[in-house]
């Protein structure tokens, strides 16, 4: 018996329905398959990329000569060119070049001419495609070799760029760092202006580049696109990008013209850890010293300023600069100069300046016996740093300390004074004043007859019955929106806390200081950090 026609079209018809989904199901799987691995590749990278970072700013932060700094890339060096895992550093002989601060990730340590430690991050990483990673580093955070050399200074003070300013940064106000590196999304997004260091994974080789020989350049691994009408070249560190500041972009696995993926760190992620190792050193120096002396010591004039920056305790002084200078008595005579000096003295022409028991000589003679008693048998003025008049004889007239509290005084002819010097000095690594973390931190310390104590904090989660506490202020707040304790550009140096903490709370004295917690915003620099108990 014969099957009838339409049966037959309908049985054809449920298998062609059946081939169709069959394939339809195979495409999607094999579609889900590819994305699945490509998501799982992906994230490799970035997890490669996140490890790199997270060793790198440990390596930095560590430093023990300079906190911060950071090596130079492993590059193609013309003498000895090769990969070989380890930073390339400049020669002295040889002139700046921008193309020094490109290169493969240096993860096996330096060599010479590379200053110590020399010491590798003990890693071996690699990009899901089995590619080393790349790296390109600020010019402000690396040592410069060319003679005389100088290792970078590093504090808050550089986060922001001044283009009317010289650079290097100095750690003073009167320069300011490079400009920093900016990286964009593959659309032109500008994603960062204050990028310190870029890691990159460069990917499989696109059309074009050739990885195949011992040495192959830099463009064999990353690419170039362009960028709001630039072209931006990730494979190239030029002369000519150091005003504009080096540009990144990031692309995808996917994109056939750029597919390298980054990671980066900005400066003020790095300054932010940098700030917790400062406040260590601090809290540990200062607790030694109160154990060694059964209080805190007094603090500094804020801001040192007035006093050529120099933190000297003053006595009976609760609140300012941690104390890290000595006292010093300034004398500069009306004419003539010095030719000679003893013990705790020094001079330079017609000033002498005394730490301690000594004298200077010359046309005239200055000496002090010890701390408290100086003479002069000629004209001068004196100025003390960390010291106040108690008394005058002879020719020499006391006065009254400046607004941060610098006295000065003039003797018309020989005499002799006595002053209240403070000797209180906090003994912190020479890395720290160095790179001037001390105009950067704020110090306060409960009454020595026990009339005040600290706060943090209010309400519930007030922390109460602190003895010693310092607050980190982060650089000037120079713009709109200004800290709501000056409602004006900071300015520094200045001996106003109003110019280096931005709160009422934290500048009204009270001995009450914002909480801890609270973070920092556009206006708002401050970190609160407890020293004891």
């Amino acid at each position: 018996m014969s099957v009838p026609n339409n049966r037959q079209q309908g049985a054809a018809l449920i298998l062609m329905m059946f081939i169709i989904t069959l394939a339809t199901m195979a495409y999607v799987m094999k579609s889900f398959d590819a994305d699945s691995m490509q998501a799982s590749h992906e994230e490799k990278t970035y997890q490669v990329l996140a490890e790199a970072k997270e060793v790198l700013i440990g390596w930095a932060v560590s430093h023990p000569n300079v906190p911060g700094m950071m090596l130079y890339p492993d590059r193609l060096e013309s003498t000895n060119p090769n990969y070989d895992g380890k930073s390339d550093c400049p020669a002295a002989a040889n002139p700046f070049s921008y193309s020094y601060l490109i290169g493969q990730f240096p993860q096996r340590g330096q060599t010479n001419p590379c200053i110590s430690p020399q010491t590798s991050m003990g890693l071996d990483l690699q990009d899901a495609d089995g590619n080393r990673l790349w790296y390109a580093v600020s010019r402000n955070l690396v040592h410069e070799y060319q003679s005389p050399g100088r290792d970078p200074i590093i504090n808050p003070g550089m986060q922001n760029v001044n283009l009317l300013l010289p650079s290097p940064y100095a750690g003073n106000t009167a320069t300011s760092a490079y400009p920093w590196m900016k990286v964009y999304d593959i659309n032109g997004n500008l994603l960062s202006n204050r990028v310190a260091v870029v890691l990159m994974a460069p990917g499989r080789p696109l059309s074009g580049q050739d990885r195949s020989s011992v040495t192959p350049p830099a463009s064999a691994f990353l690419e170039s696109t362009i960028v709001n009408g630039i072209l931006v070249k990730n494979y190239e560190y030029s002369d000519e990008e150091k005003v504009s500041g080096k540009s990144f972009v990031i692309g995808g696995q996917k994109d056939e013209v750029l597919n390298d993926r980054l990671v980066y760190i900005t400066i003020d992620e790095l300054i932010a850890v940098l700030e917790v190792r400062a406040v260590n050193e601090a809290k540990v120096t200062l607790n030694n010293y109160f154990v060694s002396h059964g209080h805190f010591p007094y603090a500094a004039v804020t801001g040192g300023a007035g006093s050529g920056e120099k933190y000297v305790c003053v006595t009976g002084n609760t609140a300012g600069g941690l104390p890290v200078d000595v006292a010093t008595v300034d004398y500069t005579i009306a004419s003539g100069s010095f030719s000679s000096h003893s013990e705790a003295c020094t001079f330079t022409s017609t000033t002498c300046s005394c730490t301690g028991k000594g004298s200077c000589s010359g046309a005239q003679t200055f000496t002090c016996d010890g701390w408290g008693t100086c003479s002069s048998t000629g004209a001068g003025s004196v100025k003390f740093i960390g010291g106040k008049f108690t008394a005058a004889n002879g020719s020499c007239s006391l006065s009254v300390a400046d607004a941060c509290g610098v006295s000065t005084v003039s003797c018309l002819a020989s005499g002799g004074i006595a002053f209240d010097g403070c000797a209180e000095v906090l003994s912190l690594p020479s890395w720290f004043t160095t790179n001037r973390w001390q105009d950067f931190i704020h110090y306060t310390t409960m009454a020595r007859d026990g009339s005040h104590t600290l706060t943090s904090g209010a309400g519930a989660q007030a922390r109460t019955g602190i003895s010693a506490l310092v607050v980190t202020t982060g650089p000037a707040i120079t713009e709109v929106s200004f800290a709501t304790a000056k409602n004006a550009a900071q300015v520094r140096p200045s001996c106003d806390l109003k110019d280096y903490l931005d709160t009422v709370e934290n500048t009204d004295l009270n001995n009450v200081y914002e909480a801890r917690s609270k973070q920092k915003t556009l206006n708002y620099n401050d970190r609160v950090f407890v020293v004891a108990p």
